[in-house]
This record gives C-alpha cells, sequence and structure tokens, in this order.
C-alpha cells in the first residue's frame, strides 16, 4: 500500500471558465503576461519612434529643398534621435496650443524639420530655412525650442572632436553670417563700403566679449545668449546706422537674410543721418 492520506486533505478540482479554458493563475503564467505587456509596449514605443523619424524625412522633402540639403537634415535628425527621441518630447508648443492630436503631430514635425533646416544654415549649408518656418506657420518660440535642442546635441557631439571648443564654434558661426551680411550689402553699398562695416561689426561684437576679431575668448556680454545669426545681424544693422545708412537699407538687408528675432529690432532702429528715412 502506499503512503496513508491525510484525512483532512482534500485536493480541489481545477477552476475552469465557462468556455472550458483553464485560468492563467500560477505565477510563471503572471510573469509571463506581464512580460508580454513590457514587450508590447516596447514594441509601440520602438514603432512609433520609427515612425515619428520617418515622417520627419517625409516632412522634409515637403519643404521644396534641394536633395542634398534634406539628406543633410535627415542625417542630424536621425543622429539626434537615436541618442534623444524626438517623438517622446512632450514639450507643450505655442503653436499648436489650439490644435487637435493630429494637427499637433503635424506641427512638431513641421518645428523639428524647420530647426534643422536652420541649424544646417547656421552651419553653412545655405537653405531657406526662414521662408520654410513662415510658410510653415512656426511659432518663434517653438523654433527656438528645436533649434536649442538640434544644437545642444551638436555641440556635445562635435566638443568630441580635436581643437573644438565653444569659443571656436561661435567664431566659425559669427564669420560665415557676418561675410554673408557682407556680400548682400556689397551688391547695395559697393565691396569696399560693406568690407569696412563688416569689419566694425566684427569689431562691435569683440569689445562685447565675443570671441572673434582681437579676442579668442567668449565672455558675458550683451550678445551672449544670442544666437549667431543674430548677433551678425545685430552689430551689422547697429553699424550701418552709426554710419548714416538709409533704415530702407537695413531693412532691405534684413528681407535678403531674413533671421528669426531682428524683425522688430530693424524695425525700431534710426538712422543717425537720416532718422526714420526709408531710402
Amino acid at each position: 500500500m502506499g503512503p496513508e492520506m491525510d484525512p483532512g486533505f482534500a485536493p480541489s478540482a481545477p477552476l475552469i471558465r465557462r468556455n472550458g479554458s483553464f485560468p492563467s493563475s500560477s505565477i510563471g503564467n503572471a510573469e509571463g503576461f506581464k512580460g508580454s505587456r513590457l514587450r508590447l509596449a516596447h514594441n509601440i514605443s520602438t514603432r512609433r519612434k520609427a515612425l515619428f523619424i520617418d515622417d520627419l524625412e517625409s516632412k522634409l522633402r515637403e519643404s521644396g529643398e534641394e536633395r542634398t540639403v534634406v539628406e543633410a537634415a535627415t542625417s542630424l535628425l536621425r543622429e539626434v534621435d537615436s541618442g534623444h527621441p524626438l517623438g517622446m518630447r512632450r514639450r507643450s508648443l505655442k503653436g499648436a496650443s489650439e490644435m487637435s492630436r493630429s494637427d499637433s503631430r503635424d506641427y512638431r514635425l513641421r518645428v523639428f524639420a524647420a530647426a534643422a533646416l536652420h541649424v544646417l544654415n547656421d552651419r553653412g549649408l545655405e537653405n531657406r530655412a526662414p521662408m520654410v518656418s513662415e510658410r510653415w506657420e512656426i511659432s518663434y518660440h517653438d523654433i527656438a525650442w528645436g533649434i536649442s535642442i538640434l544644437n545642444r546635441h551638436r555641440r556635445r557631439n562635435e566638443r568630441r572632436g580635436v581643437g573644438v571648443t565653444p569659443e571656436n564654434l561661435r567664431k566659425k558661426e559669427l564669420r560665415f553670417n557676418l561675410n554673408t551680411l557682407r556680400e548682400f550689402l556689397a551688391s547695395k553699398a559697393g565691396f569696399e563700403e560693406a568690407g569696412e562695416i563688416m569689419q566694425s561689426a566684427v569689431s562691435r561684437l569683440s569689445s562685447e566679449g565675443e570671441p572673434i576679431g582681437e579676442s579668442e575668448e567668449w565672455l558675458s556680454g550683451r550678445f551672449c545668449n544670442m544666437p549667431s545669426k543674430r548677433a551678425s545681424m545685430v552689430a551689422f544693422a547697429e553699424e550701418m546706422s552709426a554710419r548714416g545708412k538709409p533704415k530702407g537699407m537695413i531693412r532691405w538687408l534684413r528681407e535678403q537674410v531674413p533671421i528669426i528675432g531682428t524683425k522688430d529690432f530693424v524695425s525700431r532702429i534710426r538712422s543717425k543721418c537720416h532718422g526714420t528715412s526709408e531710402e
């Protein structure tokens, strides 16, 4: 005979649902269920991320920029997205405050796509970033936020290079933007005078602690919190005003190089010799 059973023990019959299936009541099954849910959530998150970055590439193609610009902007966005998924950024955007969920997502795509174009513009790859931002009706605050995210990541990577410092990057960006302004102004004022205005703008920036001209240090000054592009335009416009150039010419230059955040500044500036003259 086998071992005597405890008279107080009576094995319970397994519970069966009405459809004949057994409930998942074991620890192993419960862990498996939780694991499946975690895997499902991960897959959904990965799929959303992939869709967002792919949609960003499509949005860049809608900008109408040439293929080399679109490819460079796409490469920049994918580089940032690989370490800091852009689709997971949940900041409330001013321009999307009254939009539906789908419209808000499309607006967010426009913000990052346009921001990538602005960053490339600052690096010397010319494109129509300001016009694209205006056509897509992007709020200044939102595009500035998008640019800051991409620049933060870009500068972090570039600083890893040998001999690359924030001062060097700032100097390079200022030089590029000042040269662009000089080239446009030369068509109106002549190359010699445009070059003199640029050199005076360099001195103005340097005197305010910018790492350009005689100075190699980046100190706290009037321009330090401005993007390089805006600082260049402000210094250039101030120097034109100091030399008595008409307000109409300053405004014309800003229209040729439509830098975000300078429209109101240019509209308020006065020419020392011409007062509020437009010509």
